[in-house]
């Protein structure tokens, strides 16, 4: 596996399989199919509808738009924080290199701008007449009326959202071959352990865990793309396989507390579980080595989200979120982590979610360079991440970190029993106060507020170091 560079673009970077497909992570094609698309913006803002120059305008964006099209049947402009993402088979990104251009879509809720094969030059300007006269969401009506009834047959415009249906993900009808079949099995048997650890572990809700699985199962049937992907990860690395299904059911689980539609849950399903399709292209021994990768090693391991990403757009039908959350996962909110693509970058919601479910998982799995971590330790490790801080709370507290009913020895050296989550902080519940500093059983129970600040001191008065099981505490009693 080498790095190889894009002879046509020279300020574009490439990572890819020695004579495999390339994904291409920026160049000069997408930044000037932007400047095409404002140009052609603002000149309905200039002149007259009919005027030359804006004719001028829209047959140069065809005109553009035509290499493209010798890629794939449709073209997706992605329009996501100061980014310009640009989809065909391959994937064109820039940074903010077309100024106003991503305000004018945003200002009108618009996430993305999808141009399929066929387009003519009359559909091409009456979109951009009619897009000239909304001003923001709010007077978007027009634009979706005409949308709506299908004024133009090949511009379509959303949001990277759930917005596949049952056709694009192949039927309701769709029938499974033996590979497809032993897939799915293999899945089913790996989501009966997995909700066996849930129920043991008190992760997420027993049965909220059986409806996810049972969700995520009804997209993979559906999407008939997605069984071959995950066919080769379970046969390439048993571990992944597992991983990927804890992933996406600690994500969905998200996706429910913060309100995600039943569509939306389905595709982002889909998404968690083929956000690391990209290691399916990764050598088996650097995946399973039992010990620390070197830098060499590492920077292998780093170009998955790439792979992944370039895998998924190969296939007809999947969801614009799902190639998203496989090359974003593994960027902090900091702008860190890899690939290193996104400067002053803030990641789709989905991916944010997914970094955090990632993290947990590969935390709490056991290695040969260490045990497996406890829930706790887990989550108090990663409280010091660059992840979404607001995020976290709430995965926190969904994994139930100190669930009512827990024991708990502070730092003081009391002994506590969890009275209250705190919504605001997972890590600083209301506490019932059971034994003192002394381990004297305490006659009046008093409630303690673990938010409580010493600012002379500039600490928290209390604090938990550890959870007390059941066993331990009928010895105190």
């Amino acid at each position: 596996m080498k790095v190889t560079e894009n002879k046509s673009s020279p300020d574009t970077g490439t990572a890819a399989e020695a004579g495999g497909p390339q994904t291409v992570i920026a160049g000069s094609q997408a930044e000037l199919l932007g400047k095409m698309i404002f140009a052609l913006y603002r000149g309905y803002n200039l002149y007259p509808a009919k005027h030359p120059k804006i004719r001028g305008a829209a047959e140069r964006l065809m005109d553009h738009l035509r290499p493209f099209f010798k890629e794939a049947d449709r073209v997706t402009v992605g329009f996501i924080g100061q980014d310009l993402i640009v989809m065909a088979k391959r994937m064109y990104r820039l940074e903010g290199s077309v100024p106003g251009l991503n305000q004018v879509f945003h200002d009108r809720g618009i996430e993305k701008l999808v141009f399929s094969f066929g387009i003519v030059l009359e559909e091409m300007e009456h979109f951009f007449l009619v897009l000239s006269r909304v001003k923001d969401a709010g007077t978007a009506g027009e634009l979706e009326t005409e949308l709506a009834r299908g004024t133009w047959r090949h511009i379509s415009t959303g949001r990277f959202s759930a917005e596949a249906t049952l056709e694009d993900l192949g039927g309701s009808d769709a029938t499974l071959n033996a590979e497809e079949a032993r897939t799915v099995r293999d899945y089913l048997e790996a989501s009966r352990e997995l909700i066996a650890r849930i129920q043991d572990d008190k992760l997420v809700d027993y049965n909220l865990a059986t409806e996810i699985v049972e969700t995520i199962l009804n997209g993979l049937i559906l999407d008939s793309n997605a069984i071959p992907i995950m066919a080769q990860i379970k046969s390439h690395d048993p571990y992944t396989f597992t991983h990927i299904l804890n992933v996406s059911t600690l994500c969905m689980a998200m996706g429910r507390v913060l309100g995600l539609q039943k569509k939306q849950l389905r595709e982002f399903g889909l998404a968690a579980l083929l956000h690391d399709a990209g290691k399916a292209l990764v050598p088996v021994e650097i995946l399973q080595k039992k010990g620390r990768l070197t830098d060499e090693e590492f920077e292998i391991m780093r170009l998955h989200p790439v792979h992944g990403a370039n895998m998924l757009m190969q296939l007809t039908g999947i969801p614009d979120l799902v190639p998203l959350v496989a090359i974003e996962h593994h960027i902090h909110c900091d702008g860190s982590g890899y690939p290193l693509l996104y400067k002053n970058r803030i990641t789709h919601l989905c991916s944010r979610i997914a970094t955090i479910a990632d993290i947990f998982d590969a935390l709490r799995t056991i290695r040969a360079y260490r045990g497996e971590m406890s829930k706790q330790e887990t989550l108090e490790k990663m409280s010091g991440m660059p992840v979404d801080p607001f995020l976290f709370n709430i995965f926190a507290r969904i994994s139930n970190l100190y669930a009512p009913g827990e024991y708990v020895l502070l730092d003081t050296s009391e002994i506590g029993v969890v009275h209250e989550i705190n919504p605001e902080n997972a890590f600083r519940p209301t506490v019932k106060l059971l034994f003192d500093t002394t381990g004297m059983k305490l006659s009046d129970k008093r409630i303690v507020n673990l938010t409580t600040f010493d600012s002379q001191n500039n600490r928290f008065l209390r604090s938990i170091s550890s959870v007390i099981s059941q066993e331990e505490m009928a010895k105190l009693w």
